[in-house]
């Protein structure tokens, strides 16, 4: 499972920072939506 990072439209020597997790995780899908919206309650 992974999720796509969208930066959108960036202008020649323009810059971005994003934030985000990457988990390593052991478990079901479910626990780890569970733990994905516990993280981050707006994206789910």
């Amino acid at each position: 499972m992974h999720l796509s990072v969208l930066v959108g439209p960036l202008q020649p020597s323009e810059s971005k920072s994003i934030r985000g997790r990457i988990y390593l995780f052991e478990g079901s899908k479910e626990d780890f939506l569970e733990k994905l919206e516990r993280n981050f309650p707006s994206i789910l």
